[in-house]
């Protein structure tokens, strides 16, 4: 859920939402859903990888 990675590391609501080109109620339900437990929660780092921020410019057009 790479959404609810951008929720993690500080995106907005809205940002994410142009971002994954989805309303920002499907956000709402993804972050509700993944705070409910209903989806598997993000790790930081998956075995022999290491970890690295979503690549996404702080520039992104919200419009």
């Amino acid at each position: 859920m790479l959404a609810v990675f951008a929720l993690v590391e500080g995106r907005v609501r809205v940002e994410v939402a142009v971002l994954f080109k989805v309303s920002v109620k499907a956000v709402d339900n993804w972050w509700a859903k993944w705070q409910a437990g209903g989806v598997p929660q993000p790790t930081l780092a998956s075995t022999g990888d290491t970890y690295r921020q979503l690549n996404w410019s702080p520039h992104c057009s919200l419009g």
